[in-house]
């Protein structure tokens, strides 16, 4: 730990769930532009559907394709950020 301290360059680790509490995520993010409403912001999302929507490059619930199915609780909240 004391090493990773004291270099000068941050660690080359991709931002994640594992960052989520994290007091520096800001700092590591700050370069980041980040979607207005993410697909982490759908209530009671499944992680295997998650996973399955950032593997096809899907960041923000607007990008979600008809053609993936939502429970209709998902599919009223994809509508209402389209309108």
């Amino acid at each position: 730990m004391l090493s990773l301290i004291a270099d000068s360059t941050p660690p080359d680790i991709q931002i994640g769930d594992h960052c989520d509490e994290c007091p520096y995520l800001d700092h590591c993010s700050r370069d980041i532009d980040e979607p207005d409403q993410r697909i982490e912001e759908l209530p009671s999302l499944h992680v295997g559907r998650k996973l399955q929507l950032k593997q096809e490059g899907i960041e923000e619930i607007r990008d979600v394709p008809d053609n993936i199915p939502l429970t209709d609780l998902h599919s009223i909240v994809r509508q209402t950020v389209l309108e």
